[in-house]
């Protein structure tokens, strides 16, 4: 009887092993079947975009990327044509110094190629949802982990950024391996993992400063914890990792002291970047027009806008000057507008998790218009933060309610889970409290949108325990919460919609920057078919105009940009001056007042004087 009943449990066990060997398979195959159409969507993006003029000429922040890098690697520093030199190498840095350095190290290897720096980015998108997939799976379960990097894998704006030369690509899983580290303490705090999440979390800080905010997040996990009874949390885990990271952002300091005298931790415009979210124009996206100073679209404008201020304030400023008085003024502001700055901080709050992708040097949505694979990629923002909210909420409910299992072991996981959901909880909202002072971008909360999917991740791991267990009125209820969530979180503001054609007028404009000039021209015909009242497109079209010899077409394109644009400086400029080739005297005096009106320090404007 005994050798029987023996013979039975040896098999049950042999079944279950054989079960447990086909589970892990299939989930091996639904984690490949994920990386690889994810990847996929990566190699046909970046072929589309190879094609685009912007692929090896780009712009705004980026084309500054490309220049500092390139004089890393190459010590070639010419200037773009018609920008001013931004005196990288005599300033502390004023954009963050870890992607430009890793940019160059690439330009190097590759002989300055702009294909190798897209494909490392997209091995990185990659090698992102892996990371969503262990840190969902290691403390949610297998369900949440292959959610989690579903997410991470489909998600558009991942791989859009990873076709520019811009830090998300690498940031993001940068952040997935810090709190990947960090959630090691709720199973024993070892100090050279924390040491290994400080270098993490100091390269964080070297590509976007606002990830200071996760050190915050991890000092007061560290403190719940130990309240929990991890009691080793703050001195084995916290303390290596501010050394840690300490030791990787000194450098930067150090340097920024060395060419300036001033103490500049990282980057010297965290000022002119507060004032830009707190001043009389702000709306809470980005905007170039710096109150009676100038333009600031991007670093190459810096030096002349340092100098309109020190010129306003009477006596040169330093880098770290500036940056104060820039301080001092976006404080005041708030502390003088109240209401206004309150109203401000809603309508962030608003465009920080709302649906659209907020844009800042180029407009993602419109991009994604044009764009087969991103048009193809499933994922949305609103489809990621509402399955992140039923996911907090259903582990807040479960929790309360006492629903843990009485199995030991599981009891313990579950409470590990449980722990790391509320460090992944902490990251994200002290990340957005660190970026809501400033501007709204799509670029700045991308990071975190990575978290936000493992939060996802749980949620489908709740479904699934609800179905699996047949509670169908808790599974119902979750499905319609989730429904309702989805609903509020896909309410769109439409006074931030940018025009549908201006992704077309960025093609033109850069092949404009390359002197295409016919190729130009068609684009931005191209883009006024699009949209009749872009005012860019009218503008720049009416100079290719004025250049070619046909003043009166030029002059009526550039009526239609004031009609637009009226404050736009260089449309009156040149409107001036074609109506002075005419004859039209005093309509060309006109504009000409109105340049030095709007922008005294136009640089051709004292010409006109």
């Amino acid at each position: 009887m005994r050798s029987r009943r023996g013979r039975k449990t040896r098999e049950k066990s042999r079944q279950l092993q054989r079960s447990a060997r086909c589970t892990g398979r299939a989930v091996l195959v639904a984690l490949a079947l994920i990386l690889a159409t994810g990847a996929a969507l990566r190699v046909a993006y970046l072929d589309e975009h190879r094609d685009l003029p912007d692929f090896d000429t780009p712009l705004s922040d980026a084309g500054f990327h490309d220049y500092w890098a390139r004089g890393i690697a190459f010590g070639a520093w010419e200037t773009p044509h018609g920008q001013r030199d931004p005196l990288i190498r005599e300033t502390p840095y004023q954009r963050p110094p870890g992607y430009p350095y890793l940019l160059a190290l690439v330009y190097r290897a590759s002989g300055g190629s702009y294909l190798a720096p897209r494909i490392l980015q997209l091995c990185l998108g990659v090698l992102s949802a892996f990371l969503a997939y262990v840190l969902g799976r290691r403390y949610f379960g297998t369900i949440a982990g292959l959610v989690s990097a579903a997410l991470a894998s489909w998600y558009w704006i991942f791989i859009y950024f990873e076709g520019e030369l811009h830090a998300v690509s690498v940031l993001i899983p940068v952040v997935l391996g810090l709190i990947l580290l960090l959630s090691t303490w709720t199973e024993g705090v070892r100090a050279r993992l924390s040491l290994g999440a400080g270098l993490l979390l100091g390269s964080a800080v070297l590509l976007r400063p606002t990830a200071v905010a996760l050190l915050a997040a991890a000092a007061l996990w560290a403190l719940w914890l130990r309240r929990s009874g991890v009691r080793r949390a703050l001195t084995r885990g916290l303390l290596p990792l501010a050394i840690a990271a300490a030791v990787v952002v000194l450098p930067t300091t150090l340097r920024n002291y060395a060419v300036s005298g001033d103490f500049v931790p990282v980057v010297s415009t965290a000022g002119i970047n507060l004032y830009m979210g707190n001043n009389p124009n702000a709306t809470g996206l980005v905007e170039v027009r710096i109150p009676d100073l100038g333009t600031y679209r991007d670093c190459f404008e810096y030096p002349a806008l340092l100098d309109a201020l020190s010129e306003e304030v009477g006596s040169p400023l330093s880098h770290a000057e500036a940056s104060s008085h820039f301080m001092r003024r976006a404080l005041e502001y708030i502390r003088t507008h109240p209401g206004r700055t309150a109203r401000l901080l809603w309508k962030k709050t608003r465009l920080y998790w709302g649906p659209h992708e907020i844009a800042h040097n180029r407009a993602p949505e419109n991009v994604r218009l044009g764009s087969t694979p991103l048009r193809r990629a499933p994922v949305t923002h609103a489809l990621i933060l509402a399955l992140a909210m039923l996911g907090v909420l259903s582990a807040v409910v479960s929790r309360r309610l006492g629903r843990d299992t009485p199995l030991e072991q599981r009891r313990r996981d579950a409470n590990r889970g449980w722990q790391v959901l509320v460090l992944v909880s902490w990251s994200i909202g002290l990340w957005f409290l660190a970026v809501l002072p400033f501007f709204v971008s799509a670029r700045y909360r991308a990071p975190m949108v990575a978290l936000l999917a493992v939060l996802a991740g749980w949620a489908a791991q709740w479904l699934w325990r609800q179905w699996a267990s047949r509670k169908w009125t808790l599974l119902v209820a979750g499905i319609a919460v989730g429904i309702a969530l989805y609903a509020v979180a896909s309410v769109d503001y439409p006074e931030i919609r940018t025009d549908p054609g201006h992704h077309v007028f960025v093609e033109g404009y850069t092949c404009l920057m390359q002197g295409r000039v016919d190729e130009a021209f068609d684009l931005f015909q191209e883009a006024l078919d699009i949209s009749p009242h872009h005012w860019r497109c009218h503008s720049e079209i009416g100079l290719i105009y004025l250049r070619r010899g046909d003043f009166d077409r030029g002059i009526e394109h550039l009526r239609a940009a004031l009609r637009g644009k009226p404050d736009y400086a260089p449309a009156h400029f040149n409107l001036s001056l074609a109506l002075r080739h005419v004859g039209e005297f005093e309509e060309s005096l006109r504009h000409a007042e109105e340049v030095l009106r709007i922008n005294p320090d136009f640089p051709r404007g004292r010409r006109l004087r």
